[in-house]
């Protein structure tokens, strides 16, 4: 079965920002209110409390925990039915971290999204997302996550009927598992069709070559 992102650990972040303190402890406060809220079935009260902790980062600027409260109303919203909803939150998780700069937690953003988007079945846009991750992955070489990846991509190639996708994701998994170091900088662009476009970074000059 394809993954649940949401109730997946978190990767380890990096060059994420340090919080502050205070802030920190009190946001974590709301949120463990809410995520308590869930627990006992009060879904609208644990909404208002992420809206809470929401409003609490706004008014400090503080954007790293203001991320954190986007995915939590996203994670409820997607439990009440309301995906659309949910992207939304996501989407603001995404600039924020691409603005932070939190590599490996805008990784995460785009599996959920990924995730969403599968059960819209916008299969390709699922597809696009999980590429996405993966090359942030390949980045900042986490081959852990990188191979979890892999697994999401080739169980979603395998809902779409393309065995030599799933093939394709498979045997790069192997090889990472036995020489990470072979991984290579590339991603592989998917377009409705099954057409893709391959982008290759060189090494020695970093610039991308783009190859049909």
């Amino acid at each position: 079965m394809f993954k649940d992102l949401f109730g997946s650990r978190k990767p380890k972040k990096l060059n994420a920002p340090l919080p502050i303190r205070d802030f920190d402890r009190e946001h974590a406060i709301i949120i463990k209110q809410g995520k308590r809220a869930i627990d006992e079935g009060s879904q609208d009260e644990a909404m208002r409390y992420f809206k809470d902790a929401e409003r609490l980062c706004l008014s400090r600027g503080d954007k790293n925990n203001l991320a954190a409260s986007h995915d939590m109303q996203a994670v409820l919203l997607r439990k009440q039915g309301m995906p659309n909803e949910a992207l939304r939150h996501l989407w603001a998780s995404e600039r924020i971290y691409s603005e932070t700069g939190n590599r490996s937690a805008l990784a995460v953003c785009f599996a959920a999204q990924a995730f969403i988007h599968r059960e819209l079945g916008q299969l390709y846009f699922a597809v696009g997302l999980l590429k996405r991750e993966e090359w942030i992955w390949r980045e900042i070489a986490d081959f852990e996550n990188l191979i979890m990846s892999f697994d999401r991509l080739a169980t979603l190639y395998d809902e779409m009927g393309l065995p030599q996708f799933v093939s394709g994701v498979l045997k790069e998994k192997k090889v990472i598992l036995e020489t990470p170091e072979k991984s290579g900088k590339s991603l592989v662009i998917e377009h409705a069709g099954g057409q893709s476009t391959e982008i290759v970074f060189e090494l020695e000059s970093d610039q991308p070559k783009e190859e049909a």
